[in-house]
């Protein structure tokens, strides 16, 4: 992960906005784009096949990765799926 993506990680985990203010939502710009709005206009849970009782499903899948190389491709290409998704 390089250092902008780490940035804006921690940032999302923060939710924090970019440039420290909330922006509109380009499908709907009556609507701040926040964290909470982005799960549901973007439709997270679906997209990374993830259960709705999970609140911030980025955040909780960010949680799943492997600290260490997978051994196995199978292993591998389970994550290769999920990060084209994210």
């Amino acid at each position: 992960m390089s250092y902008i993506e780490r940035i804006h990680t921690l940032c999302w985990r923060l939710d924090w906005s970019p440039g420290g203010r909330p922006q509109p939502c380009l499908y709907h710009p009556n609507a701040h784009f926040s964290r909470s709005y982005a799960i549901r206009c973007l439709h997270m849970h679906q997209c990374l096949f993830l259960p709705i009782s999970i609140e911030v499903p980025l955040s909780s899948l960010l949680k799943l990765l492997p600290t260490i190389k997978p051994r196995q491709s199978y292993e591998a290409l389970s994550w290769f799926v999920h990060w084209l998704i994210v």
